[in-house]
């Protein structure tokens, strides 16, 4: 009869926390070929998520990203649980009083994985910055492929390592926000990369609401990645690093392309299957 349902089983969830990148993965279902699981996405959206959000002012991890995970199943609070350093206690309603509550990570989140996606929104406004005075910058990698956009005429051109402590300060309260996350004990949470941003100058105006050239665009998303890829290794969280999968000599592959600022299902598909690669890899590791 229409309308009825039927139990197919249980899902094991893979949450993307954060900006609308979080939000462009959708609610999918997958099945392990290999194994008898299914994974079942969920987004847990925070508007205009930016780096400096994941930790408040006091250096304790920032309210909304608490939130996020205390929702999704990752932490939870009680006033049985000791204090844990870099979190707030949480106030909870018991009756018509508030109580003070201490966060925990809970056990069962370490079979499931938490990918926060980040950055892409603070990019837009060094670009920008960038572009008005007429900055440009060297960088400790490869970028073959980018000679095929134009040239930047820059005023000055910054060295790498300049360029690498100014982004490291720009994005220090999402690291430490992780690395408190890794100490508390959540050991799959995971960092999403950039995505690819636009080639097409006018397409990408269009979405940023401001010009910029294709090749400043380029190595800023790529730059961020790097610094994201070796912080991650540095602190023991994992990496989901879709530049590869999405990208043919660095720059976007059409195929992947959405709207000018996110990519489509198939990137979808890709990154989940790489969270899953590395969500079988942590389980292999535990003995």
């Amino acid at each position: 009869m229409a309308g009825d349902l039927h139990l197919v089983g249980d899902a094991v969830p893979y949450t993307y926390i954060g900006d609308s990148h979080a939000g462009s993965i959708g609610t999918l279902v997958f099945e392990d070929a290999n194994e008898t699981t299914r994974i079942v996405t969920r987004t847990c959206t925070i508007w205009r998520f930016v780096a400096s959000d994941a930790l408040g002012a006091d250096g304790a991890l920032g309210d909304e990203l608490v939130q996020a995970l205390r929702n999704t199943g990752a932490l939870h609070t009680s006033q049985a649980f000791a204090p844990l350093a870099g979190f707030r206690p949480v106030q909870t309603t018991y009756g018509r009083e508030k109580r003070p509550e201490n966060v925990a990570v809970l056990d069962s989140a370490s079979e499931r994985a938490y990918v926060v996606c980040v950055g892409e929104i603070d990019t837009r406004y060094i670009l920008h910055r960038f572009v008005l005075e007429r900055l440009d910058f060297q960088v400790p990698f490869p970028i073959d492929g980018l000679e095929a956009l134009p040239a930047f005429q820059a005023r000055q051109t910054l060295r790498a390592d300049r360029m690498l402590a100014f982004l490291g300060e720009e994005f220090k309260p999402l690291f430490v926000g992780l690395r408190l996350l890794r100490a508390a004990g959540l050991r799959t949470i995971f960092l999403h990369s950039l995505p690819p941003p636009a080639i097409d100058d006018a397409d990408a105006e269009r979405v940023l609401k401001h010009p910029s050239p294709a090749r400043l665009r380029y190595k800023l998303a790529m730059f961020v990645n790097f610094l994201y890829e070796a912080v991650c290794r540095d602190i023991g969280v994992g990496f989901i690093n879709m530049w590869p999968s999405v990208t043919s000599a660095n720059l976007l592959r059409p195929e992947y392309y959405l709207d000018g600022l996110h990519l489509n299902r198939e990137h979808a598909k890709r990154s989940v299957a790489e969270v899953h690669r590395q969500m079988t890899s942590l389980r292999a590791a535990v003995p």
